[in-house]
């Protein structure tokens, strides 16, 4: 074999491996992908040593590349991998003979955010003028004289139409995920969280960047980063503001949650949102809300001899203009990451009237269950303090 074969026959087996890992590759390296801060590292990247003429790991490289291989794996592989590990989770979906595992609380909210994507009477009487020409099925709307629920909020006609327009615009530009969110995830948090401006007690954060307390992080996960969540800020000096200040001088990074990134550190996170651009791995995303829920679990649980009351945490994860909610549920000591119920899409005028509805009512749920659960359970603080 002369020296040019021998240099195409190393060349060939450094790239080697199998169709799912090489599928994988493949996709991550699309030039339309080139916002992921996720980007999963090369096996190139790798640091080998060369020994008597051979590449071979030393003790160091030899731990690099066991740590890296849930890295460079595919998002398929990883949720294998990861149901049989002590620290990680196991992915089910929600199905209707599962309903008697899941906690009753669950059960009502998924029902709920179904029920609001049916869109049988969640639109005032009043709203169809409003909403003239747009494909709105008659059963949206209560009937004449029928009173409306207090605190009840309908998008605007022209917030609609605008939202409709950046979502296109995102879609047919090929824009990446960061441009998603800030031209379009975005607007639709302040228009549901953020009334007339002004925080309240249920706000949200956007927060990319944050990562995980070493001291929550189980060695097993690697992907855990979101893109929002929606948080409880309560005011400052307020009772529950100085509880929580009292409380986490006593945790990892003088955090309430699991990581000290922005106002998370002092703002209780409710549901997380991890998105991603159209077309992109829904495994990936579901790989990086259970890794990211798990940690959560593990900082409910700090210094805890028992489960809080909390039942279950929710998500959303968001591709492209489909919204889908997810949750994690503690079975003893493992956590199940169940997926798969779709409540929102912002493609059409009613799809993100919907959507923008529910994250209403997921407002009103952190607010009027979650806050309380917590209030009593992590800060010690009666339910009417």
């Amino acid at each position: 074999m002369d020296s040019t074969q021998a240099r195409t026959k190393r060349k060939h087996d450094d790239i080697q491996q199998d169709d799912e890992d090489s599928n994988y590759e493949r996709s991550t390296n699309n030039p339309l992908n080139t916002h992921d801060i996720q980007a999963t590292p090369r096996a190139s990247e790798l640091n080998y040593q060369q020994s008597s003429g051979t590449a071979t790991p030393s003790l160091s490289s030899a731990e690099s590349v066991s740590s890296s291989q849930s890295r460079t794996s595919s998002p398929t592989k990883q949720l294998k991998r990861l149901a049989l590990e002590a620290d990680g989770f196991v992915h089910r979906k929600f199905a209707t003979k599962r309903r008697a595992e899941l906690p009753s609380s669950l059960n009502k909210l998924v029902e709920e955010l179904k029920s609001i994507k049916h869109g049988s009477a969640i639109l005032a009487h009043h709203m169809r003028t409003e909403y003239e020409n747009f494909e709105i099925p008659d059963h949206a709307f209560f009937s004449e004289g029928r009173p409306m629920s207090p605190g009840l909020r309908f998008p605007p006609r022209d917030l609609v139409n605008w939202l409709r327009d950046q979502g296109e615009d995102c879609e047919l530009n090929f824009h990446g995920e960061p441009s998603w969110n800030t031209e379009l995830h975005l607007p639709m948090m302040e228009w549901a969280l953020r009334p007339n401006r002004q925080h309240g007690l249920v706000d949200y954060t956007y927060c990319p960047g944050a990562k995980v307390t070493t001291a929550y992080k189980a060695k097993s996960l690697t992907s855990n980063v979101v893109d929002f969540c929606m948080v409880i800020r309560p005011p400052e000096g307020s009772p529950e503001a100085n509880r929580i200040n009292a409380v986490r001088e006593n945790r990892p990074d003088v955090s309430i949650n699991h990581t000290e990134h922005g106002i998370l550190c002092k703002s209780p996170i409710v549901v997380s949102f991890e998105t991603k651009r159209p077309g992109e791995d829904e495994e990936k995303a579901m790989m990086q809300m259970g890794s990211w829920h798990t940690s959560q679990w593990r900082g409910l649980r700090h210094r805890r001899h028992k489960m809080p009351a909390i039942q279950f945490l929710p998500g959303v994860i968001i591709i492209g203009h489909r919204w889908t909610f997810v949750a994690s549920v503690m079975a003893g000591e493992k956590s199940i990451f169940y997926s798969g119920v779709e409540f929102g899409n912002t493609s059409t005028e009613f799809g993100i009237i919907t959507t923008l509805l529910a994250l209403n009512h997921l407002t009103r749920w952190a607010e009027d269950t979650y806050w309380p659960m917590f209030k009593a359970e992590v800060l010690g603080m009666a339910s009417d303090s």
